[in-house]
């Protein structure tokens, strides 16, 4: 429980200015960060997802996977409030580092909340730089590259990601992927994004 508290603590001083970025009023930001920040259900809830989302080669090698600390939370769709103190409707991106059996990682899942039903929808492990959406679109050629480059003809899955110098917005930013499959193996892609200008994202997926 002091653990749990602790984290929770943690939480809530992270959660306010992330929400004010998004234009929310004073009393959906109050409420939002109480949420996200101190609400024993949600936190509960949020560490069954995280290890029901962590890869399958490393749920394999280490079930447990824990949250520590908060990095950003990122609200992509302003939550709504009713008269309950969970959300109505809303998205946010939970970017956490988590304890792995002793070892540090990243992880992010996305929050989404409709009829007051969230679904927590798995994002890549690391530090990808990636929306959603991207990585879902990026994520199949970059595949393709890893199995080719080591021969792999089953299913291999990220299992980390790592930003190769600086990401400024508009600008093009370079990653390694990691892959892992066929009995441990693994196989790192370069990816590189080019934003097009227009709202889109164009990529390219190369084994390493």
């Amino acid at each position: 429980m002091r653990a749990r508290a602790a984290l929770a603590t943690l939480l809530l001083a992270t959660a306010g200015p992330a929400c004010a970025q998004q234009g929310m009023d004073a009393a959906t930001n109050e409420k939002f960060s109480r949420f996200v920040g101190s609400n024993k259900n949600y936190f509960d809830w949020l560490q069954v997802r995280l290890a029901q989302a962590e890869p399958v080669p490393l749920r394999e090698t280490c079930a447990a996977v824990k949250a520590t600390k908060r990095i950003r939370l990122l609200v992509t769709k302003p939550p709504t409030f009713t008269d309950t103190p969970f959300p109505a409707s809303g998205a946010w991106i939970e970017q956490l580092t988590v304890d792995r059996c002793g070892s540090e990682a990243v992880r992010s899942i996305l929050v989404d909340v409709r009829d007051s039903r969230a679904q927590a929808i798995p994002l890549l492990p690391g530090r990808t730089n990636a929306a959603p959406l991207l990585q879902r679109d990026a994520a199949l050629p970059a595949e393709v590259a890893a199995k080719v480059k080591v021969n792999c003809k089953d299913r291999m899955y990220v299992v980390d990601t790592a930003i190769e110098g600086d990401a400024r917005p508009g600008a093009p930013w370079r990653e390694t992927w990691t892959f892992m499959g066929c009995k441990g193996t693994q196989s790192q892609v370069a990816m590189t994004f080019t934003p097009d200008g227009n709202g889109g994202t164009n990529f390219q997926a190369r084994a390493k």
